[in-house]
């Protein structure tokens, strides 16, 4: 008897919102490109997005070991909706960026450069010296620029990046991943060559 009183119900419902000229309620959808205009707010989320990350990319100076002059160098901030988590590598994060292959357990761990023509390089350190690895393009800053001024790059095509977020493994840290879908062939680079 329940059952037929609430068909009832809804039926009359119904026929009172056609009656008034109205149509219910449709949930509101977002198409794809609605959803990716919301992440592309840098030219650098045009990348593919994991778990709604986007990475913007700042300026950052670093003093190796046993030098004087800092050099110029990539950093980012990343942020997560999906964990409603934001991370800003800092000169202070022991690890700036891996370098992994999709097909390949293999990684490297490294900074990102900014080479005097307009290039991102990987640079990693290896047994014979630094590698310098392509990763792709910047938009050329001030040479006053101070440190945190907002850089913009895209990376290659081939590329992606993606953060790595502690879990519940007290010793996991965080870590920018810049992933390939190929091996990187190292070119060679001079110090006068970068920033």
């Amino acid at each position: 008897m329940k059952k037929y009183l609430l068909l009832s119900v809804s039926l009359l419902v119904m026929n009172s919102l056609s009656a008034c000229g109205t149509t219910p309620l449709q949930p509101v959808q977002q198409s794809a490109t609605q959803v990716n205009a919301l992440r592309a707010s840098a030219p650098e989320a045009s990348q593919p997005a994991r778990l709604m990350e986007t990475f913007k990319g700042f300026l950052g100076y670093h003093t190796k070991y046993g030098q004087t002059v800092p050099h110029a160098e990539l950093m980012m901030e990343v942020k997560s909706f999906f964990f409603n988590s934001t991370y800003r590598l800092s000169q202070r994060s022991t690890l700036r960026y891996s370098l992994r292959y999709e097909n390949s357990n293999d990684f490297a761990m490294g900074h990102v450069r900014f080479g005097r023509d307009g290039v991102l390089y990987f640079e990693n350190y290896t047994t014979n010296g630094y590698n310098y690895l392509r990763l792709g393009t910047y938009q050329a800053y001030a040479p006053q620029a101070k440190e945190g001024e907002p850089i913009q790059f895209q990376l290659d095509p081939t590329l992606k990046l993606k953060m790595s977020w502690p879990g519940i493994n007290p010793m996991a840290k965080h870590d920018i991943q810049i992933w390939s879908k190929n091996a990187l062939q190292a070119v060679q680079k001079t110090p006068a060559e970068l920033f």
